[in-house]
Protein backbone atom coordinates (compact mmCIF):
# COMPACT_ATOMS: atom_id res chain seq x y z
CA UNK A 1 0.00 0.00 0.00
CA UNK A 2 1.46 3.36 -1.05
CA UNK A 3 1.60 6.10 1.55
CA UNK A 4 1.60 9.62 0.11
CA UNK A 5 3.72 11.44 2.76
CA UNK A 6 6.39 8.78 2.41
CA UNK A 7 6.11 8.74 -1.40
CA UNK A 8 6.67 12.51 -1.46
CA UNK A 9 9.80 12.13 0.70
CA UNK A 10 11.18 9.39 -1.58
CA UNK A 11 10.52 11.50 -4.68
CA UNK A 12 12.21 14.52 -3.09
CA UNK A 13 15.25 12.41 -2.15
CA UNK A 14 15.45 10.99 -5.68
CA UNK A 15 15.50 14.55 -7.06
CA UNK A 16 18.73 15.25 -5.14
CA UNK A 17 17.39 17.20 -2.17
CA UNK A 18 19.52 17.36 0.98
CA UNK A 19 18.90 15.20 4.04
CA UNK A 20 17.57 18.20 5.97
CA UNK A 21 15.21 19.18 3.13
CA UNK A 22 13.82 15.64 2.92
CA UNK A 23 13.48 15.49 6.73
CA UNK A 24 11.64 18.80 6.86
CA UNK A 25 9.27 17.77 4.07
CA UNK A 26 8.69 14.40 5.73
CA UNK A 27 7.92 15.98 9.11
CA UNK A 28 5.51 18.49 7.54
CA UNK A 29 3.68 15.78 5.61
CA UNK A 30 3.51 13.36 8.56
CA UNK A 31 2.29 16.07 10.94
CA UNK A 32 -0.47 17.00 8.47
CA UNK A 33 -1.39 13.30 8.32
CA UNK A 34 -1.48 12.98 12.16
CA UNK A 35 1.82 11.05 12.04
CA UNK A 36 0.25 8.16 10.16
CA UNK A 37 1.73 5.64 9.22
CA UNK A 38 4.27 5.84 12.08
CA UNK A 39 3.52 3.54 15.06
CA UNK A 40 3.21 6.48 17.48
CA UNK A 41 1.40 4.51 20.18
CA UNK A 42 4.39 2.15 20.44
CA UNK A 43 7.13 4.78 20.84
CA UNK A 44 7.00 4.90 24.63
CA UNK A 45 9.07 2.33 26.51
CA UNK A 46 7.21 3.02 29.74
CA UNK A 47 3.69 2.43 28.44
CA UNK A 48 2.90 6.12 28.74
CA UNK A 49 0.72 7.93 26.22
CA UNK A 50 2.66 9.76 23.52
CA UNK A 51 1.46 13.35 23.04
CA UNK A 52 1.27 13.68 19.25
CA UNK A 53 1.30 17.49 19.34
CA UNK A 54 4.81 17.34 20.80
CA UNK A 55 6.29 15.04 18.12
CA UNK A 56 9.15 16.24 15.97
CA UNK A 57 11.63 14.28 13.91
CA UNK A 58 15.15 14.45 12.62
CA UNK A 59 16.07 12.42 9.57
CA UNK A 60 19.37 10.87 10.62
CA UNK A 61 20.29 8.83 7.55
CA UNK A 62 18.93 7.44 4.29
CA UNK A 63 20.26 4.13 2.98
CA UNK A 64 19.46 2.77 -0.47
CA UNK A 65 19.77 -0.89 -1.45
CA UNK A 66 19.66 -2.08 -5.06
CA UNK A 67 18.38 -5.64 -4.65
CA UNK A 68 15.60 -5.43 -3.67
CA UNK A 69 15.22 -1.71 -4.40
CA UNK A 70 14.53 -0.26 -0.96
CA UNK A 71 15.16 2.90 1.00
CA UNK A 72 15.70 2.87 4.76
CA UNK A 73 14.94 6.07 6.66
CA UNK A 74 16.57 6.31 10.09
CA UNK A 75 14.55 8.78 12.17
CA UNK A 76 15.15 10.39 15.53
CA UNK A 77 11.81 11.20 17.18
CA UNK A 78 11.44 13.71 20.01
CA UNK A 79 8.18 13.76 21.96
CA UNK A 80 6.54 14.15 25.34
CA UNK A 81 4.88 11.22 27.01
CA UNK A 82 2.07 11.58 29.52
CA UNK A 83 2.60 9.61 32.71
CA UNK A 84 -0.12 8.96 35.24
CA UNK A 85 0.60 9.33 38.95
CA UNK A 86 0.99 6.45 41.39
CA UNK A 87 -2.39 7.12 42.97
CA UNK A 88 -5.65 8.78 41.99
CA UNK A 89 -4.62 12.06 43.61
CA UNK A 90 -1.30 12.41 41.79
CA UNK A 91 -1.23 14.78 38.83
CA UNK A 92 -0.46 13.56 35.34
CA UNK A 93 2.92 14.75 34.13
CA UNK A 94 4.51 15.10 30.70
CA UNK A 95 8.08 13.89 30.34
CA UNK A 96 10.35 14.48 27.33
CA UNK A 97 11.47 11.36 25.48
CA UNK A 98 13.50 10.31 22.43
CA UNK A 99 13.30 7.21 20.27
CA UNK A 100 14.97 6.08 17.08
CA UNK A 101 12.97 4.39 14.38
CA UNK A 102 13.91 2.87 11.02
CA UNK A 103 11.44 2.59 8.17
CA UNK A 104 12.30 0.37 5.22
CA UNK A 105 10.35 1.40 2.15
CA UNK A 106 9.85 -0.04 -1.30
CA UNK A 107 11.70 2.41 -3.54
CA UNK A 108 9.00 2.51 -6.24
CA UNK A 109 5.78 2.69 -4.20
CA UNK A 110 7.09 3.93 -0.81
CA UNK A 111 5.12 1.12 0.83
CA UNK A 112 6.44 0.30 4.29
CA UNK A 113 8.19 -3.08 4.25
CA UNK A 114 9.53 -2.98 7.82
CA UNK A 115 9.46 -0.81 10.95
CA UNK A 116 12.22 -1.20 13.53
CA UNK A 117 11.96 0.54 16.88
Amino acid sequence: MEDQPLKNAVTLWQSGASLSQVGEALQTALRANHWSPLPVAHLSDSGARVLQDSLSLTLLKITKTAHPPTLTLDLGLFFNEELGGCSCGDPISATPAYRQLSLTLDLQSAAILAVNL
